[in-house]
């Protein structure tokens, strides 16, 4: 008996460390490593950035106060990734996420997220064959935010999260997060816009695992994207962010990115990632492109660039939204 105790921990062990492999951010993490996996394809294409830019169904999973700085009222969205050449579903993020703004001022958005590990076969002392398990933690989001005299935001997200390794009893907790954006314009108008904007993520009570309680992942993001309309088919928009983990332990990444709408349907990025040497994902750089028909757009990214054994490096994210 003790023996199967063993095999079952070793077995959960090798199913978080596949995970923390597989998150943007290094093992170091501790609980919950999927958190630092990027959601739609737009942000995946600028490396990280654009947490500010409107119009953005997943405003909840970086800056949810920007959900009331853009220009349509509504969204919703699905997103997928990471994923590799041979497209497995192992350790690939699934989820949908929207907002709605209520009279101009106040919005609501909403979000789920899921992502699950590989088969992991399990053994008995003498070595025979038990079965299988498999890891699988989701978190399901909501968020609520203000615009005041029409150019600041503030929002609060409250995040209900699970996390089962497949070899002990799920963990269940709560994070939250605190958001503020502020929209800005130029001389004239029309000719387009900047914003900046404040996160601080996923933070709250730790996480029981096994016994013993980790810190969560808590980060701090400053964002800045400005957006410029060269005619009524043409657009450049450019977007910094800073990104640290306070906990468990300090690390830092700088994402520059700029994407190019033309004809007013089709889109292209690209952007790069600074990360700190703590940071086990490394400097990488991403490209993508995306389609806007009506109220839809369809964007890809593509990210390389990684260190050699890194399993995010020549990966592709994939989203889909409607905006009203």
């Amino acid at each position: 008996m003790k023996m199967r105790t063993y095999i079952l921990a070793a077995a959960g062990l090798l199913l978080l460390g596949t995970l923390s492999a597989r998150s943007q951010e290094s093992s170091d993490n501790g609980v919950l490593p999927f958190l630092g996996l990027a959601t739609d394809a737009r942000m995946a294409g600028l490396a990280g950035a654009g947490s500010t830019l409107g119009d953005n169904t997943a405003a909840l999973y970086g800056n949810a106060a920007s959900a009331l700085t853009g220009e349509r009222k509504a969204g919703i969205g699905l997103f997928t990734g990471p994923w590799a050449g041979d497209f497995q579903s192992d350790d690939v993020l699934l989820g949908a996420s929207g907002y709605y703004n209520i009279g101009g001022k106040n919005g609501i958005l909403a979000g789920f997220r899921r992502i699950a590990g590989p088969d992991i076969e399990l053994t008995d002392e003498q070595g025979l064959p038990v079965g299988t398990t498999r890891s699988c933690e989701w978190t399901l989001d909501l968020g609520y935010g203000h615009l005041f005299a029409e150019r600041w935001a503030v929002a609060v997200t409250a995040h209900y999260v699970r996390s089962d390794l497949g070899f002990d009893d799920p963990s269940n907790g709560v994070m939250f997060g605190l958001h503020a954006a502020y929209k800005g314009s130029f001389r004239r108008a029309d000719t387009g816009r900047w914003s900046v904007g404040l996160s601080l993520l996923d933070f709250g009570p730790e996480l029981k695992v096994s016994g013993a309680r980790y810190p969560l992942p808590m980060r701090l993001r400053l964002g800045g994207s400005v957006d410029r309309r060269f005619s009524r088919n043409h657009e450049l928009a450019a977007a910094l962010d800073l990104n640290c983990q306070l906990q468990p332990k300090g690390i830092f990444a700088a994402s520059l990115g700029a994407e190019y709408t033309f004809l007013r349907h089709g889109v292209v990025r690209a952007g790069y990632c600074l990360s700190s040497a703590m940071n086990g994902s490394g400097n990488y750089a991403a490209v993508g492109c995306g389609a806007l028909i009506g109220p839809a757009r369809i964007d890809f990214a593509y990210r390389f660039g990684g260190g050699e054994h890194n399993p995010l490096n020549r990966t592709i994210h994939l989203s889909a939204a409607v905006l009203f």
